[in-house]
C-alpha cells in the first residue's frame, strides 16, 4: 500500500473509534449510576449490596407482576414480598442499597426501579436457578407456592381461550391452569396451541394460589391429541319428564366405552350406541325426575396400543 493512501486510512479508523467511544459514553446515566444493575442473592438466603450515586434524591420500588381475572379486572399476581430492600428512598450523593431474601424453594427473579428526577435505572434481581420437579396433580396442590413443576394430564375443561385458563386432570385429581404461554413465550394466544378437551398435555410452570391452588403461566411441553372427543350434545338439559340425551363423538381408538357414575345409574341408562367409521352416537335414556334437580358427569373412553384416552360430558 502506498504511503499517501495509508495516512487517510489511519485518520478514518481513528475517527470511527472516537465515534464509537462517544456513543458508549452517551449511554451512561449521569443522573443515576450504580455499581451493578444485576444482583445475585444466594439460594439459601442472604443479601447483596450495590452502590448508588445520584445528583438528586432517589426512590426504589419493586415491579409487581400484574394479571387479569376472567372478567378482565387487573389484580396483583405477585407483589415480590420475598425480596427486602434496605431503603426505598435516599438523598443525592452516594448510598449503599442492600437486597436480601430468605432461602428459596426454587429460583426466582425480580425487578426494582431506581428513580431520580426524570431518569429510571432498572435493577435485575436473581436468587438461585429454577429446578423443575415432576409431580402429580395432588403433589402440585400440596407443593409450596413458587415451586416449579412439570405435570401431565388430560384437559377436562377450557374456561378461557384468550389467556388459556383450563383444568388439567390426572388419576390423583384436578388443578386449574391459570395462564398458558404460546410457543414463543407470549401470552393471550392460547388458541394458537390447538389444545382441545380430551388432549393429554405436559406442562411446566410455577405453583401458585389465588382462591385455589393453580399452575400459573405455564409452558406447554407436549400435546398428545385425544383419540376421542365430543363433537356435540343434544338435550344435555332434560325436562322433568325425562327423555333421551345424545352425545356425538369422534373416536379414533379401538371402540368406545361409557362410564355412568353409580349414583346416576338409578335414573340414567345407555339406550343405544351407533358407530360408523370414526363417528359414534351414544343415546342415553333419563327416567322421569320425581325429586329435585339432578345431574351427572359421564366419561367416554377409547384405547389404542394399551393407552386409554378419555373425555367427559355433563347431563
Amino acid at each position: 500500500m502506498k504511503l499517501k493512501y495509508l495516512f487517510p486510512l489511519l485518520i478514518a479508523i481513528f475517527a470511527l473509534m472516537t465515534s464509537c467511544d462517544e456513543d458508549e459514553t452517551a449511554t451512561l446515566l449521569d443522573e443515576i449510576q450504580v455499581s451493578s444493575s444485576y444482583v445475585a442473592i444466594p439460594v439459601d438466603g442472604g443479601a447483596s449490596k450495590i452502590t448508588v450515586t445520584t445528583q438528586e434524591s432517589w426512590t426504589a420500588e419493586k415491579v409487581f407482576i400484574m394479571d387479569k381475572d376472567k372478567d378482565d379486572n387487573p389484580f396483583v399476581k405477585d407483589s415480590v414480598s420475598w425480596l427486602t430492600i434496605s431503603s426505598t428512598s435516599g438523598s443525592a450523593g452516594e448510598s449503599d442499597l442492600q437486597f436480601s431474601a430468605k432461602s428459596a424453594i426454587d429460583g426466582r427473579t425480580a425487578e426494582v426501579l431506581l428513580k431520580s428526577g426524570d431518569v429510571t435505572q432498572r435493577i435485575n434481581i436473581i436468587q438461585g436457578l429454577a429446578q423443575i420437579s415432576e409431580a402429580t396433580v395432588a403433589q402440585a396442590k400440596d407443593a409450596p407456592d413458587g415451586k416449579t413443576l412439570r405435570l401431565s394430564g388430560v384437559v377436562t375443561t377450557i374456561e378461557n381461550t384468550l389467556y388459556g385458563n383450563w383444568r388439567l386432570t390426572d388419576d390423583t385429581g384436578e388443578i386449574l391452569i391459570y395462564g398458558t404461554l404460546d410457543e414463543k413465550g407470549g401470552d393471550k394466544n392460547f388458541e394458537s396451541l390447538g389444545i382441545e378437551v380430551g388432549d393429554e398435555v405436559t406442562i411446566e410452570g410455577q405453583k401458585g394460589f389465588y382462591n385455589e391452588p393453580q399452575m400459573i403461566d405455564v409452558m406447554v411441553i407436549k400435546i398428545n391429541k385425544s383419540l376421542i372427543q365430543i363433537d356435540s350434545l343434544v338435550n344435555d338439559s332434560l325436562p322433568i319428564e325425562g327423555g333421551v340425551s345424545s352425545a356425538m363423538l369422534t373416536v379414533k381408538g379401538e371402540g368406545v366405552s361409557i362410564d355412568i357414575p353409580e349414583d346416576a345409574k338409578s335414573w340414567l341408562s345407555i339406550a343405544s350406541v351407533e358407530s360408523a367409521g370414526d363417528s359414534a352416537v351414544v343415546n342415553f335414556q333419563a327416567a322421569p325426575n320425581t325429586g329435585g334437580d339432578r345431574g351427572t358427569t359421564i366419561k367416554f373412553r377409547t384405547v389404542q396400543e394399551g393407552k386409554t384416552y378419555s373425555t367427559e360430558a355433563s347431563i
